[in-house]
């Protein structure tokens, strides 16, 4: 293995065998950024060195500085002309307002998907939501993350509204940047019976009880997530370089 392989290997960039360059390298990039955010291997204010990400993906530089722009036009990272990019931090205040705009979004959603719901997606559902309950069982923490972020999404792309679908997506990427997230807060809470519960809704076609869970297990996640939130006081965890630990 080359030194070179070892380095990336040891900062963790996770992007495998090199991609061309053009729209594949951009969504190689993208996609392995926004992995290294949800999975909380980058934080708020980490830098993101374009040098380090093409030498580590295979990416052209125009590759990598278009996936930057991706990302910054989707309010994932900040662009600054002295320190370069960065990944974005949001305030409380926009961290309240992105859980506003996914009780409005998710409402719209559940509605129309109570109304349209066929025997197929159920069964869908109910198979995501199995699936979930088990990674929680068998403590795979990072699957079950995983499959309850992507629960929302499914019942955005069972709903039938794409722009709906890509609204709420933005704003389930964002939540490993609000002020108060933290790995420890993500990891201990378990949304599976809340989703089984909306679910069982869905198929009885009661779109306002299906609301009405779903309003209270994000105002539960959102309170779990204040509850950790670090005092103004207390200093700030070190941003890292992009895939650093």
């Amino acid at each position: 293995m080359s030194s070179t392989q070892t380095k990336n290997d040891r900062l963790g960039y996770g992007f495998g065998r090199p991609a061309p360059s053009g729209p594949d390298a951009e969504n190689r990039v993208v996609a392995s950024i926004l992995a290294a955010i949800r999975d909380f291997r980058m934080r708020p204010g980490a830098r993101l060195i374009e040098r380090e990400i093409a030498l580590a993906s295979g990416a052209s530089r125009l590759a990598v500085r278009n996936a930057l722009l991706r990302l910054a036009d989707l309010g994932l990272v900040t662009l600054n002309r002295h320190r370069g990019a960065t990944v974005a931090a949001c305030t409380p205040s926009e961290a309240r307002a992105t859980f506003e705009a996914r009780h409005i979004v998710e409402t719209a959603i559940l509605r129309k998907l109570a109304q349209s719901v066929n025997g197929a997606a159920l069964e869908r559902l109910r198979n995501f939501v199995d699936d979930e309950r088990q990674a929680y069982a068998a403590n795979r923490i990072i699957d079950a993350r995983r499959l309850s972020r992507e629960f929302h999404l499914l019942l955005a792309e069972l709903a039938g509204n794409r722009e709906l679908a890509a609204f709420l997506k933005t704003l389930i990427d964002k939540q490993p940047l609000l002020s108060w997230s933290s790995e420890a807060a993500q990891g201990c809470f378990c949304g599976n019976a809340a989703h089984a519960e909306i679910v069982a809704a869905i198929g009885r076609r009661e779109a306002e009880v299906a609301v009405a869970v779903n309003d209270a297990h994000l105002e539960e996640l959102e309170r779990r997530l204040a509850a950790e939130e670090i005092p103004p006081s207390a200093p700030l965890p070190p941003a890292t370089a992009m895939g650093q630990e």
